[in-house]
């Protein structure tokens, strides 16, 4: 318990300290971190394990036993402990309320897979269904013991724990009951806590950036995108912002998606670290003129266009237009870098517009489709 006791103690202030202090004490830090994350259970386990002790001295006297001054006295053999008077029996009342608290646990951790898979069953049904009875059959064993302790309280079979002398079964302090209860409590808890992590790498596995490449993105791709200022799989001279160019957007077409109310425009030069070039969210219509930035979009904040103008002699630059089409506006408050680099189209795709609702589980969903058109430019 003293142990524990100073890793607990020393793992909240790591807790609390400066990050640079934090950082100068290294590899003592990280341990003390490590350490005191597992004090903290064993710290409650071992002042429930000191209050049995202590609350079986007590009962040794309450039946009139002799307590030992040593260890070592009556040779560590408690049957040998003389008593002044017999009497058996005082706690079998225990038995009921060890009984009561087990079922307690029971209720609590029945409330906590409920609200396991009311959380869950909407977003993904199969791991919720696959993982809910584990945890029901699991916490059962809350119910075994509340039965078990229940039949304790019987006492032609059971006896007080100090009656070691007793031919019956000795029955299980409320103290050692309440810490077997705690143990298996941190058990069930960590066993909650898992489903709800697995259940959440699943879901984001579907349908989040986890396990994800952009090659995996790019087989998701289902609407039809064309440019009239693409040709031959070269951009024309006439969208870039250089000498030659008039800066102008390019003509775009793509697919009328049904329920769509946004199509959000994206393009990056992927050949210099995903740089913006085109950022647009709040287009409704599915065709846009060649130069919209100069004529229906200008001076809007939410079309902005730049066009390609990679350094001279540095080869060609794969410049990839993206569109996706959205049920509503994005939810999460994004603030796009533009002129520079920035996402790549999967990362805005999963982390950003794809996510319709803020909160611990995010819902995904609010893109219904989205294509893309590349083409390369050089001078």
């Amino acid at each position: 318990m003293i142990v524990t006791g100073i890793l607990a103690a020393l793992f909240l202030i790591c807790m609390f300290m400066p990050e640079e202090k934090a950082a100068d004490a290294g590899g003592l830090a990280v341990f003390i971190a490590l350490a005191g994350v597992w004090s903290i259970p064993l710290l409650i386990l071992s002042i429930v394990l000191y209050i049995d002790s202590y609350v079986y001295l007590k009962r040794l006297e309450k039946n009139h036993f002799t307590v030992p001054d040593k260890k070592k006295d009556y040779d560590n053999d408690l049957s040998r402990v003389p008593r002044s008077e017999a009497v058996e029996n005082l706690y079998s009342g225990d038995s009921r309320i060890a009984g009561i608290i087990s079922v307690a646990f029971l209720a609590v951790f029945i409330i906590c897979d409920l609200l396991y898979l009311k959380t869950w069953l909407p977003y993904e049904p199969d791991s919720a269904k696959a993982l809910f009875p584990l945890l029901i059959v699991f916490h059962l064993i809350f119910l075994i013991m509340a039965i078990v302790y229940r039949n304790q309280g019987n006492t032609e079979k059971y006896v007080d724990e100090v009656d070691v002398r007793d031919r019956r079964k000795a029955r299980v302090s409320l103290a050692g009951a309440v810490g077997t209860l705690i143990v298996l409590g941190l058990v069930a808890a960590y066993g909650v806590a898992t489903a709800h992590s697995m259940t959440k790498y699943v879901y984001k596995s579907k349908n989040g950036s986890y396990d994800k490449e952009l090659s995996d993105f790019w087989k998701g791709a289902t609407m039809e995108v064309t440019s009239q200022d693409l040709h031959d799989g070269r951009w024309g001279v006439r969208i870039t912002n250089t000498k030659e160019g008039e800066n102008m957007s390019p003509q775009l077409s793509f697919s009328q998606v049904p329920g769509a109310q946004y199509y959000v425009i994206y393009m990056e030069d992927e050949s210099a670290n995903n740089w913006v070039h085109w950022y647009a969210d709040d287009v409704h219509k599915t065709k846009l003129a060649s130069g919209a930035n100069q004529t229906e979009y200008d001076g809007n904040p939410s079309f902005k266009y730049v066009g390609p103008y990679p350094p001279a002699g540095s080869g060609d630059h794969t410049y990839t237009i993206y569109v996706y089409a959205l049920k509503g506006k994005p939810d999460f408050e994004l603030d796009p870098e533009f002129d520079e680099p920035w996402l790549q189209a999967d990362d805005l795709y999963y982390d950003h517009l794809n996510i319709s609702k803020r909160g611990d589980i995010n819902t995904y969903g609010n893109v219904l489709a989205y294509g893309y058109i590349s083409g390369v430019y050089s001078r």
